[in-house]
C-alpha cells in the first residue's frame, strides 16, 4: 500500500518517476483491478443459478387430479379445478423463463400454493361430510334390511302353515292323544301291552323282517356269519337281538361286523316302513375296512332310489366310492349332489357347494381363475406356488383318468383292466419325459416341498401359464 516508497523509484517498462501525483493515482488503479474479487463473486452466483435451473427443471408444472373429486365431463374426462390449472400455468411461465435465462424485473409471478391447500382441504372435508350422510343411510337401510327380512321369513312360515293347515291340526291331535295316553300309561297293564306286542311282532315275521335282513346281510357279503335274530317283549316295549352260535354278537365279532349288521337291520327297518322320509348317515363306515366301504357306499345309492339319503363323512375313500358309482346311478335316473361343510372363524357348519375330489376340470378350473384373477393383492410367487399346486394335482389325474383310461384311480381300490386295451401306449413314449418333467417342476415349486438353500429361483405367473398351456396341448393329445 506504501508503494512507492522511494524518490528515486520509477516504472521498470516506461522509465517515468512514480512519485508524481497522476503516477500514483495510475498505480492505485492497477492495484484495485489486480486485486478485485467481483469476477470470483460473479461465477460463485452463476453456479447458484445454474444449480437452481436444473432444480426447477424437475419441478412438476402438470399436476392434475386422477379422480373426479370435482366430478367429470359428459365424455368422462375428469374436471380439473381452474385454480389448479391457473397455477399449472403460472408455474410453467416461471419455469420457461428460469431456464431460458429470460427473466426481468417487469415479470411479476404471483404463485399462490396455499389457495390451492385450501381448496383441497375445503374438498376433502366436503368428501368427508357426504361420506358420513351415506354410512349414516347406508346402517339405516341395514336396519331397514333386517326388519323387512324377518317380516318376509314370518310371511313364508304363515304361508306354509296355512298350506298345511289340516296336517298340523291333525299332528297337534296326535300330540294330544300321546300326552293323554301318556299321563295314563300307568292305568295299563304291561301282560296286555306285551300281548298286543306280540302280536305286532308277529306280524312284523310275517312280513319277512329275517328275510329281508338275510337279504342285506348278502348285500354286504356278510351271510356266512350266520347272525339270528330273536324277537321279545319287555315291559311293552318290542326288542330285538343277535345271536352267533347261541352268542351275542358283541362277544364273538369284530365292531365293524357288529356295525355291519346294525345297517343291515337298520336299513331292513326302512323298507317296512311305509313313510320314505330323508335318512340321515352320519360317517357310517367308521371301523369298517375298505372291502367293505366300497359295499356301504353302493348299498346307500340304492337306497336312494326310494328316498333321500343324506351322508356326512369325513373319509376320502367312502366319498370317492360315491364318485366311482355315480356315473351308473346317473344313467338310472339318480341325482348327485356335492356340499363342503366347513368353519369361517365365526360360525361351524358352514355349507358351501363342492365336488368331488377326482374332477380333473375343478383343479383346470382354479388354475385358470389365478391366472385370470391377477396378483389382486397377492406376492407373484405365492400365487403361482398355489397354481403350481393345483397343476400337480391336475398331472395325477390326467395320468390315472386319460393316460391310463381309468383304469387304476385315485382313492380307489379295484383295477378295471377293461380299460387296459383303450391305452394309447405310442403317446405315452412321446410325451412321458415332458409330462415326468413338468410334475418334477411342480413339486418342487409346490410350498408343501422343502428346497435346498442355494435354490433361488421362485415361481413366477409367466411360468405357470407357459406350464398349463402346455398341459392342455398334451392332454387334447390323449382326449
Amino acid at each position: 500500500d506504501s508503494y512507492p516508497n522511494n524518490q528515486d523509484d520509477s516504472c521498470i517498462y516506461c522509465r517515468q518517476k512514480l512519485q508524481s501525483t497522476e503516477a500514483k493515482e495510475l498505480l492505485r488503479s492497477y492495484s484495485g483491478i489486480l486485486n478485485d474479487t467481483i469476477q470470483t463473486e460473479v461465477n460463485k452466483i452463476e453456479k447458484q443459478k445454474n444449480e437452481i435451473v436444473e432444480r426447477v427443471k424437475l419441478i412438476n408444472e402438470d399436476i392434475i387430479l386422477h379422480q373426479p373429486t370435482f366430478g367429470s365431463l359428459e365424455d368422462g374426462a375428469i374436471i380439473q379445478p381452474q385454480v389448479l390449472v391457473d397455477f399449472n400455468s403460472k408455474l410453467k411461465t416461471l419455469k420457461t423463463h428460469l431456464v431460458n435465462d429470460t427473466l426481468s424485473s417487469e415479470l411479476i409471478f404471483d404463485l399462490d400454493g396455499e389457495k390451492i391447500v385450501e381448496l383441497l382441504a375445503a374438498k376433502k372435508l366436503e368428501i368427508e361430510l357426504v361420506k358420513a350422510r351415506l354410512e349414516e343411510t347406508l346402517n339405516s337401510l341395514n336396519e331397514t334390511e333386517k326388519k323387512l327380512t324377518k317380516e318376509i321369513h314370518e310371511l313364508k312360515d304363515r304361508k306354509l302353515l296355512f298350506g298345511n293347515k289340516k296336517d298340523v291340526e291333525s299332528s297337534i291331535d296326535n300330540l294330544n292323544a300321546q300326552k293323554l295316553l301318556n299321563d295314563n300309561k300307568s292305568l295299563f297293564k304291561t301282560s296286555s301291552l306285551s300281548a298286543k306286542t306280540t302280536q305286532a311282532r308277529e306280524e312284523l315275521v310275517s312280513q319277512g323282517f329275517q328275510q329281508r335282513f338275510n337279504d342285506e346281510l348278502k348285500l354286504f357279503r356278510k351271510q356266512h356269519l350266520g347272525v339270528e335274530l330273536s324277537f321279545f317283549s319287555k315291559q311293552g316295549d318290542s326288542r330285538i337281538s343277535q345271536n352267533v352260535a347261541n352268542y351275542e354278537i358283541n362277544k364273538v365279532l369284530s365292531e365293524g361286523e357288529q356295525k355291519t349288521i346294525a345297517l343291515c337291520e337298520f336299513i331292513t327297518e326302512l323298507q317296512l316302513d311305509s313313510n320314505v322320509a330323508p335318512v340321515v348317515f352320519d360317517d357310517p363306515v367308521n371301523s369298517l375296512d375298505h372291502l367293505i366301504i366300497d359295499d356301504v357306499a353302493r348299498r346307500l345309492v340304492n337306497l336312494s332310489k326310494e328316498r333321500q339319503v343324506i351322508i356326512f363323512t369325513h373319509n376320502v375313500i367312502f366319498f370317492n366310492a360315491f364318485f366311482q358309482h355315480e356315473k351308473n346311478a346317473k344313467k338310472k335316473g339318480l341325482h348327485f349332489k356335492y356340499y363342503s361343510v366347513t368353519n369361517n372363524n365365526v360360525n361351524s357348519g358352514v355349507i358351501s357347494e363342492g365336488s368331488p375330489i377326482n374332477k380333473l376340470k375343478t383343479y383346470k378350473g382354479k388354475i385358470n381363475s389365478l391366472l385370470n384373477d391377477g396378483l389382486s393383492n397377492r406376492n407373484e410367487n405365492d400365487i403361482a406356488s398355489e397354481g403350481y399346486a393345483y397343476l400337480r394335482t391336475s398331472l395325477e389325474l390326467f395320468v390315472s383318468d386319460y393316460v391310463f383310461q381309468e383304469i387304476v384311480g385315485r382313492y380307489r381300490n379295484n383295477i378295471m383292466m377293461t380299460k387296459f386295451i383303450d391305452v394309447k401306449g405310442e403317446k405315452i413314449d412321446s410325451f412321458k419325459d415332458e409330462i415326468d418333467t413338468m410334475f418334477a417342476r411342480a413339486s418342487g415349486y409346490i410350498k408343501a416341498h422343502s428346497h435346498p438353500e442355494e435354490q433361488n429361483a421362485l415361481p413366477t405367473i409367466n411360468d405357470l401359464k407357459v406350464d398349463f398351456e402346455r398341459f392342455q396341448e398334451i392332454e387334447k393329445e390323449f382326449k
